[in-house]
């Protein structure tokens, strides 16, 4: 079974929708709408499991992605810093490279 038929069947089964790239930058995108996020809070709030590399696919589209470090206290209240995804602006053909896949 090929890794598309995978997919079609999970999704035909009325299991959990598949979370794939396209749907992770989507995700990603859309959250970055609504302001700044960590690399922590796109994880959790966008079920990314890879949010650098998806912020890389992004910014080869075209979208004006910019990274900032900041502090931040962990759980073990120990200071750490991590990163601060923000979305600049949106070019119109990246958007519509996003849409289209």
């Amino acid at each position: 079974m090929s890794p598309l038929d995978a997919v079609r069947q999970i999704e035909s089964a009325g299991a959990a929708r598949y979370n794939g790239t396209a749907l992770q930058r989507e995700r990603i995108l859309n959250r970055l709408r609504q302001g700044p996020a960590t690399r922590a809070q796109l994880t959790k709030d966008c079920d990314c499991p890879s949010v650098t590399k998806r912020i890389s696919e992004l910014r080869r589209m075209g979208l004006p992605i910019s990274t900032r470090w900041v502090q931040e206290v962990s759980p073990a209240r120990r200071m750490n810093f991590t990163a601060l995804y923000s979305l600049d602006g949106e070019s119109d053909q990246a958007q519509l490279l996003l849409t289209l896949e």
